[in-house]
């Protein structure tokens, strides 16, 4: 779940002007500017690469006028002299910050595998300390990580650029800046531009295409792969990448069995710097930068026995197990009714043991699992669905909330199956079409 934020609060100092000077010695002779500034594709650059194209030190005078030309017929201005653009910076604590997205700082308490070896999608299971924070989660909200990028990635960076221990114009770490504010999983098109500039035949060649590619995918190290000779100063450099993202979690504990904690269901990546952080590299017992996302269309029922329909794939059972959680807690009796699928029964069974026992105590009425890899007895979500058609609609008909959480195709499918069924049977007193689910606020989704 990586949703982009793009209000962090500033709280950095910000990066100084964008200057595309080369780097010491790299530096062209003065011999090659003109030359340099004519093969610029000035007509082509994007607003934000063109400002930064008027501090560059090869344009010739005509070039520069030519940038300018475009930045006014973008309706776009040349930046003022001694007001930089600010860096992406890390989350405040601010009370005063958006309700839906509250910062906070965590300790990561422990990490645990879910599910066995094996695994073709493997995931862990995350606990945070929220003892010290005074935020309330609740089932169905959201945690986002602020990640770090991998040092070792970084590094390679800085030593493949000759940048190593160099500092921005204000003194701050060129290396701190790769490692906490911007993405180096993806390289963006004005890094794809600034490549263009930099580079000479080929190179230059496949830079400009993928500069214009959909969605080239391409890290940052691998894009500058691409440079030999020339080198782009710091400030060039981060004024073409994109900021780093938080990725987002749904929490799958409930505070009342749980109190000062909030478990997460992370995927185990293994590619990837920003993606690998919480899953892997992030130390337990370190302090997290997080933001909460509230869900209150992802709540469990006011009413305390209303039945519960849960439908999840691989991931998606954060939010139903946090669901149970806060039943059970609760002592509510209402009936409650899991359909899980995932890859393999023998090595993707997420939360097994507690799923068995909220099914013998009675906090789970009826668990169906559906295994899309498990040879002949191989099943898909939506078959299970098909298979429990009346037992299902008897359910609805009764005023069963009904909650789905997976990825897009995911939730198009169970939809699709729920349009399916219930337009068959509307003769059920209660049950109604889709849309009537949805307008009684008894259809929710959760999409990751």
């Amino acid at each position: 779940m990586n949703h982009p934020i793009t209000h962090w609060p500033q709280t950095g100092a910000p990066v100084p002007p964008p200057d595309l000077t080369l780097d010491g010695r790299d530096k062209p002779p003065l011999g090659e500017s003109s030359a340099s500034a004519a093969a610029l594709p000035i007509a082509d650059a994007p607003g934000s690469f063109a400002r930064a194209l008027l501090d560059l030190d090869t344009l010739t005078p005509a070039a520069r006028a030519d940038v300018r030309a475009l930045l006014a017929a973008h309706g776009l201005c040349a930046p003022e002299m001694g007001r930089p653009p600010a860096a992406p910076a890390r989350p405040s604590a601010d009370a005063s910050d958006p309700a839906d997205l509250l910062p906070f700082d965590a300790l990561l308490k422990c990490r645990r595998r879910l599910g066995r070896a094996g695994s073709s999608q493997p995931a862990v299971h995350v606990e945070l300390d929220l003892s010290e924070t005074p935020i309330a989660v609740q089932p169905g909200d959201a945690i986002g990580i602020l990640p770090e990028n991998d040092p070792i990635l970084v590094q390679r960076i800085l030593a493949h650029l000759g940048l190593c221990g160099r500092r921005l114009a204000d003194g701050e770490s060129l290396r701190a800046h790769l490692l906490a504010r911007y993405d180096l999983d993806h390289a963006t098109p004005d890094l794809f531009q600034l490549i263009a500039t930099l580079a000479t035949g080929e190179r230059r060649d496949i830079a400009l295409a993928l500069r214009d590619a959909p969605a080239p995918a391409m890290d940052v190290l691998s894009a500058l792969g691409l440079l030999s000779r020339f080198r782009p100063s710091p400030e060039a450099l981060l004024a073409c990448l994109a900021p780093l993202e938080p990725r987002f979690h749904l929490v799958t504990s409930s505070a009342r069995l749980q109190p000062g904690i909030a478990a997460l269901v992370v995927e185990k990546e293994d590619k990837g710097s920003a993606p690998t952080f919480l899953s892997t590299r992030a130390p337990v017992g370190s302090r997290l930068q997080c933001l909460l996302r509230r869900a209150p269309h992802f709540r469990l029922p006011q009413q305390r026995d209303v039945p519960l329909i849960m439908i999840g794939a691989g991931v998606g059972i954060a939010p139903f197990r946090a669901f149970l959680q806060d039943r059970r807690a609760r002592m509510e009796s209402g009936p409650a009714w899991l359909f899980f699928s995932h890859a393999s029964a023998a090595t993707d069974y997420f939360y097994e043991d507690e799923l068995r026992a909220f099914r013998a105590q009675g906090h789970l009425t009826t668990l169906t699992t559906a295994w899309t890899q498990s040879g002949p007895q191989a099943g898909s979500l939506e078959g299970r669905l098909a298979e429990a058609a009346p037992e299902l609609l008897a359910w609805i008909s009764e005023g069963a909330h009904v909650y789905v959480c997976g990825d897009d195709v995911v939730t198009a499918g169970v939809e699709r199956t729920m349009v399916g069924l219930l337009s068959g049977h509307l003769a059920l007193a209660g049950a109604g079409d889709l849309d009537a689910l949805k307008a009684q606020d008894r259809y929710h989704v959760e999409h990751l």
